[in-house]
């Protein structure tokens, strides 16, 4: 009888003479910085990485593991992972990174691997801006898979609404175009669903041609965050679709120490899509209930994260932000809180979309993102979840019963993590999964198992 080190030895030669591309095993010196990125919390240990040269590779390497019984789990940046892949094939999409615009269709062919920041640099070429997150350094792939929130929501609607086209390689090996036209129901799926539908090799994009964009942040001190952080709250209640705020906590190194420690700070950003004139009075009004630090022009996203770290994430999404809620939102984020860093992203406008039911994005009954984040040492204490389980069942009252998977983290809860959609939505995203992965080759790719609900 075959030993586990021989089955293992077989499988991989075998998956090296299926594949043009290469394969490596935990043995294998390159495979630690292969198999991690941006999330540093759980270390990937899957026994067979797979570093694909082309489609066909992925749908090889698909292919042999379905037919051994082997889980498969896409891997880009490594930001939207809940826990670690053990088991199975890691497929490396970075390989096939690529983007072509076609200006004169306003679209982008966009290979999975490829960074928001590589998409919005070519699309600028031509006068488009991506539909794209507030970090550049994110993979597109995954972002559209989870929704899609991003700078510009409010007046553009999610990133998953700007979706053509996407080529998946199913768990038989196959490799489909799911579209409007072709494979409706998986493409519906794919367009905010998340995960456990196959591995997108690429995807086309609608691009956006914006009219002048504003941006302006307002930093404030650590006494002034909950006089700012409530009155800044009631500011943004009844904003036209064309702004689109941002507010939370973050750290700041400490001038006063000469920046040997960091100091919490309220950052207050708001992004406007349209005429100048428009934004400036509406800025006329912003709270003057104390002065800012300093203010900052023309930053309308974030710098891209250069170096990985640890981190865990959380997320609610509501439907209403009474005083109630912003009290216990400044509460989670005071001086004793495990959390670094937290922030309300305000949606509604575009985000509630005429047609709700064309794609699966979650939640769009919300009109506020609030998330938080533990960086570091803290991001492995276990009382970091707890904590924020507290701090999400304090705002049940107000929160939408769904959660956009790219906010979702290892702070929510398993059955969250496992099922970031409700009712009839997580009923059809099973039945999809079901029929196109009828044996959950694609089940565990974030690191939970999607049929667990």
């Amino acid at each position: 009888m075959a030993t586990s080190e021989q089955v293992l030895d077989t499988f991989t030669n075998d998956l090296r003479a299926a594949i043009a591309g290469e394969v490596y095993t935990p043995a294998d010196a390159e495979y630690d910085a292969k198999a991690h990125g941006f999330q540093q919390v759980w270390k990937h240990t899957a026994p067979f990485l797979v570093d694909p040269r082309d489609e066909n590779d992925v749908a090889a390497a698909v292919r042999l593991a379905t037919a051994h019984g082997l889980p498969v789990s896409p891997l880009g940046h490594n930001h939207g992972y809940y826990g670690p892949i053990t088991e199975g094939v890691l497929i490396r999409t970075i390989p096939l990174a690529s983007v072509t615009v076609d200006p004169e269709a306003g679209t982008a062919v966009v290979g999975a691997g490829t960074t928001w920041g590589e998409v919005a640099q070519a699309a600028a070429v031509h006068g488009f801006t991506p539909s794209s997150g507030q970090d550049p350094s994110v993979g597109v792939v995954g972002f559209l898979l989870g929704g899609g929130l991003g700078a510009y929501t409010r007046t553009y609607g999610y990133g998953a609404d700007h979706v053509r086209s996407m080529r998946v390689v199913l768990a038989d090996g196959s490799i489909v175009e799911a579209s409007d036209t072709e494979n409706t129901e998986l493409f519906w799926a794919l367009r905010g669903g998340n995960s456990g539908f196959g591995c997108v090799v690429s995807v086309t994009i609608e691009l956006l041609n914006l009219p002048a964009v504003q941006a302006e942040t307002r930093y404030y001190a650590a006494d002034d965050i909950p006089v700012m952080f409530r009155a800044w709250a009631r500011w943004i209640q009844d904003l036209p679709a064309s702004f689109n705020p941002l507010g939370g906590v973050e750290p700041m190194p400490d001038e006063e120490n000469g920046g040997e420690t960091m100091t919490p700070v309220l950052m207050l950003r708001i992004v406007h899509v349209g005429d100048e004139a428009e934004f400036e009075d509406v800025l006329a009004t912003f709270p003057t209930d104390a002065e800012p630090m300093f203010v900052e022009r023309g930053e309308a996203q974030d710098q891209p994260v250069e170096e990985p770290f640890p981190v865990r994430e959380g997320a609610v999404f509501l439907r209403e932000l009474p005083e109630a809620a912003v009290d216990t939102i400044i509460d989670a984020l005071g001086a004793d809180s495990l959390f670094v860093a937290g922030a309300i992203q305000v949606l509604g406008g575009a985000t509630e979309a005429p047609d709700a039911t064309a794609t699966a994005v979650a939640a769009r009954d919300a009109r506020y993102a609030f998330y938080v984040a533990t960086m570091g040492e803290v991001a492995f204490d276990p009382a970091a979840p707890v904590a924020f389980q507290k701090v999400a069942d304090a705002l049940a009252p107000w929160a939408s019963a769904e959660v956009i998977p790219n906010f979702n983290g290892g702070l929510n809860r398993m059955a969250t993590l496992t099922s970031p959609h409700a009712g009839d939505k997580a009923e059809r995203l099973a039945a999809v999964r079901a029929a196109v992965d009828p044996t959950g080759t694609f089940a565990r790719q974030t690191g939970v198992d999607v049929r667990s609900r």
